[in-house]
């Protein structure tokens, strides 16, 4: 019964952190994922610095447990270069020692990554909400937050020409706070987004034609091309008839 339990709770605990590779970009995400991911297992102690007042130390198969996982999401070429150590505390340390300072380099490529981010190079607005959202979650990792108005000012600024009566318009609302949230203006973004498209549809075939479904398009098809057909062989039979029966010359 114990072991069926502690499968179930295996099993409902699915987490997959990220990955840091040999270039460190992903490192403090990594970092972050992995303390969150131990801790839920409870072996967060297998990575921090030895403690004696602790009435319970981690075990052997704790650490071995701890250091498979660090392992698992960790680039294939940077795995290769820590194969030797078999501790996770040292891992840690060793990694920490690697990437730790990478911050400034990787603060700056953020920094240039947002002043270059511009809604008109996105086909969507989906497309472009992900990456503006990413793009301030890694800020905040660094300690650089981005308001609300930060990304909203971002959006109406960089609309393309071909909307820009459409931007007026979120501008309006957002200066009478009818819009005061990133989210909402990409709601309303998104419906218009849809609008334009449901009216590209439309405009594909001519006003008050119907569209035919595929799947009934072939037997309507028959249908109307018999009936056609029809039309002129009984019209030309009853002018057949007609002639038959008018008298030849002067009655």
């Amino acid at each position: 019964m114990q072991v069926e339990f502690a499968k179930l709770r295996s099993d409902a605990f699915e987490y997959h952190p990220s990955k840091v590779d040999s270039n460190g970009l992903e490192y403090h995400r990594w970092m972050s994922d992995i303390e969150l991911y131990l801790t839920a297992l409870g072996i967060l102690a297998t990575i921090r610095e030895y403690n004696e007042t602790l009435e319970v130390q981690p075990t052997t198969a704790e650490k071995a447990r701890a250091l498979v996982l660090m392992r698992r999401h960790m680039d294939a070429s940077l795995l290769w270069d820590y194969m030797s150590i078999e501790n996770p505390r040292e891992l840690w340390l060793s990694l920490e020692a690697r990437f730790g300072k990478i911050k400034d380099a990787l603060l700056f490529d953020l920094k240039a990554k947002w002043s270059d981010l511009r809604f008109l190079d996105f086909k969507t607005v989906a497309e472009y909400n992900s990456v503006a959202l990413c793009i301030r979650s890694m800020l905040h990792c660094f300690g650089v937050e981005l308001t609300e108005g930060d990304l909203i000012e971002k959006t109406l600024s960089t609309f393309p020409n071909a909307a820009i009566v459409l931007s007026m318009q979120y501008r309006f609302a957002y200066d009478s706070q009818l819009i005061t949230q990133f989210q909402q203006l990409m709601n309303f973004m998104l419906r218009a987004e849809k609008h334009n498209l449901l009216v590209t549809n439309h405009n594909t075939r001519p006003v008050g034609t119907q569209k035919v479904h595929d799947a009934n398009y072939s037997s309507v098809s028959k249908r109307k091309r018999k009936q056609r057909n029809a039309a002129p062989q009984a019209n030309h039979g009853q002018r057949r008839k007609r002639s038959h029966q008018r008298p030849y010359g002067p009655t």
